[in-house]
């Protein structure tokens, strides 16, 4: 009777062993670490050493105390390691959930579920690697819900979201479940279309506006919502992520301001899209980088044709052979106080020129236009003496 109890027992702590070296296998698949690898030759070990135990019980005709001991101690080792396992199993479980959901809040909108603006230009970005070699073009279309902040000043945030959420449930039974949809700011929403060469895009734009004039229901009360949208194509409009998504967004601008549905981006001036507080923003994001451009354009002395002498000109570039004038960034640039960082950075890049014309041989004089903040800097001479 003590026998045949001892190898139950050794039997069933064996089996909970091999239960322990399947999670141990499973463990490595999710984490692929030298560590917790190792725990797979250990299990194994430790099953032989069980498979060993049992066959000597089975063999002996009496069993001693000690033995029935030992055996009840593979017993109990068996299911503390089956314990453990399982514990250790849903703590990477749980790591890996929580992994995973950081991973989908940082990457997609929380109203929604949509994907946002960041994840957008990451598969943008992939779609212009691949077109190195699959020669595919795409679009972006950016949908922007009109008068949408009458909403939240009459029913409140609460019906906002709930337009919102409404709005992206019907903009993902419409588009195909291959296109990519992103919600990228407060009431506007992109998605890429693939291969324009065999889709009309108008034609498309169009059903899917169709598709979306049907009225939701807010606190009891049916609304209709009309929406613009823009598109742009990639290469033709711009030849990056940031750019062609500016790109739809400016041609929805410009269906706005001329009040039709929809438009698709033509190479028309900035100046229809931006006022002075949208070039206020970019002027900032210009600043980190200093994306600015200085050109020396000669002076000419008609009464001493051997004096040479440049005017410094400074130039923002946005791209696709646009730049904005300093009549129109300088102004904003001094009431932004950021004329200053731009004036030191003129005469950093101009005393460099002078060190490289002066390596050659070379003495012109430059001329470089000052502020009147930059007059009254007292900052400013030192500046220059440095540079």
């Amino acid at each position: 009777m003590l026998k045949s109890i001892s190898i139950i027992l050794v039997i069933i702590g064996m089996l909970a062993f091999i239960s322990a070296l399947r999670s141990s296998i499973s463990l490595y698949q999710k984490d692929r670490r030298p560590s917790t690898f190792c725990f797979i030759p250990v299990m194994l070990g430790f099953v032989l050493g069980y498979f060993v135990f049992a066959a000597y019980m089975t063999m002996k005709t009496e069993i001693n105390i000690i033995e029935f001991i030992v055996s009840m101690v593979f017993f109990g080792g068996g299911i503390f390691c089956v314990m453990i396992f399982s514990v250790v199993s849903q703590s990477m479980e749980r790591i890996a959930f929580a992994e995973f959901q950081q991973r989908h809040n940082e990457s997609h909108d929380s109203l929604t579920g949509l994907p946002n603006r960041s994840f957008l230009l990451q598969t943008i970005n992939q779609h212009i690697n691949d077109y190195g070699t699959t020669q595919q073009r795409f679009g972006v279309a950016t949908v922007d819900i009109n008068n949408f902040n009458h909403i939240n000043e009459v029913f409140g945030h609460t019906a906002g979201d709930s337009v919102l959420y409404q709005y992206s449930e019907r903009l993902k039974e419409f588009v195909d479940l291959d296109i990519f949809l992103a919600r990228t700011s407060g009431n506007r929403f992109t998605f890429i279309i693939s291969s324009p060469e065999t889709t009309n895009v108008a034609t498309y734009i169009e059903n899917i506006q169709a598709y979306l004039d049907h009225p939701l229901t807010i606190n009891d009360h049916d609304i209709n919502f009309t929406n613009t949208v823009g598109v742009s194509l990639y290469p033709e409009h711009a030849a990056s992520a940031e750019d062609i998504l500016k790109r739809s967004e400016i041609a929805m601008y410009s269906a706005k301001r001329i009040q039709i549905p929809y438009a698709i981006y033509e190479a028309v001036s900035y100046r229809q899209f931006y006022d002075k507080v949208e070039l206020a923003q970019m002027l900032q994001v210009a600043m980190k980088n200093m994306d600015f451009d200085l050109y020396f354009q000669p002076v000419m002395n008609v009464n001493n044709s051997k004096k040479t002498t440049f005017e410094v000109l400074i130039r923002w570039p946005l791209g696709n052979g646009y730049s904005v004038s300093p009549d129109e960034f300088i102004p904003i640039a001094e009431q932004t106080n950021a004329i200053q960082h731009i004036t030191r950075w003129v005469l950093q890049k101009t005393a460099s020129q002078l060190a490289v014309w002066a390596n050659k041989g070379m003495t012109p004089h430059v001329q470089v236009n000052l502020s009147v903040k930059d007059i009254v800097d007292d900052y400013l001479e030192p500046y220059l003496k440095n540079c």
